[in-house]
């Protein structure tokens, strides 16, 4: 499994969740159609702050968000989704890669809506990442 360039968890991580640093990459389970962060029937789903949803994440959770948004910036096509899960806690996320264009600066940049699930918390982030010409992402 690929781990983050420093500078795009950094960048990652400084708009989601508090700068970490970590040598090892966290293991993402392989994607299932039921592990999609989805309302509950009951309506209990309950949306949180960014810094709410910090709070509630451990170190270990946000490589694991970060990983998976690397991975689908670098291997999902426009309109697509990487559905993750992580089987010791209940956080569950879909990526979903938009649209693609080029900035300005001529780099690629990619339009990303992300829905994360921590039990019955939920939030949605929409954000845009460029890459950069060493390949490495940013916000």
């Amino acid at each position: 499994m690929r781990t983050f360039p420093r500078a795009v968890a950094a960048a990652i991580a400084a708009m989601l969740f508090a700068s970490t640093a970590r040598s090892e990459a966290p293991r993402l389970s392989p994607p299932e159609p039921a592990s999609l962060p989805e309302a509950h029937a009951d309506g209990k789903d309950t949306a949180l702050s960014l810094d709410e949803l910090r709070a509630r994440l451990d170190e270990n959770d946000r490589l694991t968000v970060l990983q998976a948004l690397k991975i689908a910036l670098d291997e999902v096509g426009d309109g697509g989704a990487f559905i993750w899960h992580k089987r010791h806690r209940q956080l569950k996320g879909v990526i979903k890669p938009t649209s693609a264009f080029r900035d300005a600066d001529g780099r690629v940049c990619r339009h990303v809506i992300y829905a994360l699930r921590l039990a019955d918390h939920i939030k949605q982030i929409e954000t845009i990442a460029c890459r950069q010409p060493d390949g490495r992402w940013t916000l």
